[in-house]
């Protein structure tokens, strides 16, 4: 059983409620969604080979190895990392929940903790991996942002999510209507109103962002009518110049 990855790296989560931790990240090549403001466009479609950095913050000190990669391959590769959180992320690693199922329980067996980064939309390929992941990390996308509306789907996905720890994030771009907020909201708040939501104002190439501060507490306060937790939290790594 093999899979195609485009880097393994050991760096700071830089999204979600767990922004500022250290962890591993798999990062999965392939993508159901095309997203406008994807930042992992590279990791779109399979590459020819995975590089594997080898000091956290450094983009210049990696081996290059061929893809696809083995559940060995990808053991051996974080065996000497100092932390034990994994990030499974790309792309969408759902894609892989095949081989996820296999190399899931084998991480977990030993000592790892996986949090599950992906777009809720492939709810049957979570099933085999759920009861693996320590934290979920799930996406609504909207539908000013990638033209096509997903609730229906992302609520499937989001109560299944949710019979584990599970927040979900929404990226806020300058074109994001209030009533999706509050839709985002209605859906989670149907399934476990405490759930947290985080809104992600999308970032500029200069780290900056690109939603002005008023337009995210008007779209926070009116989340916070269906929800217990609602936060704003920009993409930390951007500012950090990590991966």
């Amino acid at each position: 059983m093999k899979a195609y990855l485009s880097e393994i790296t050991e760096s700071i989560q830089g999204e979600g409620t767990l922004a500022g931790s250290r962890q591993i990240f798999l990062r999965f090549c392939g993508c159901n969604l095309r997203c406008p403001y994807c930042d992992t466009v590279g990791s779109l479609s399979k590459t020819p080979s995975c590089k594997i950095f080898l000091k956290p913050g450094s983009k210049n000190d990696f081996r290059e190895y061929a893809n696809p990669l083995s559940i060995s391959d990808v053991v051996k590769a974080i065996a000497n990392f100092d932390t034990r959180w994994v990030s499974l992320t790309g792309g969408e690693p759902l894609l892989w929940a095949d081989y996820l199922k296999r190399l899931a329980p084998i991480l977990v067996s030993k000592g790892y903790r996986i949090l599950l980064e992906t777009n809720g939309t492939l709810v049957e390929n979570l099933v085999d991996i759920l009861e693996f992941t320590a934290v979920i990390s799930m996406d609504f996308k909207l539908p000013s942002a990638i033209g096509i509306d997903l609730f229906p789907v992302h609520k499937r996905f989001l109560e299944l999510a949710a019979y584990r720890p599970v927040y979900v994030k929404v990226v806020v771009t300058p074109s994001t209507e209030p009533w999706e907020i509050g839709e985002v909201a209605r859906i989670i708040a149907e399934v476990d109103a405490t759930i947290p939501l985080v809104l992600q104002p999308v970032s500029l190439v200069t780290s900056q962002v690109a939603v002005q501060a008023e337009k995210l507490f008007d779209l926070q306060l009116d989340a916070l009518k269906h929800l217990e937790d609602v936060r704003v939290i920009p993409q930390i790594h951007k500012y950090l110049r990590v991966t």
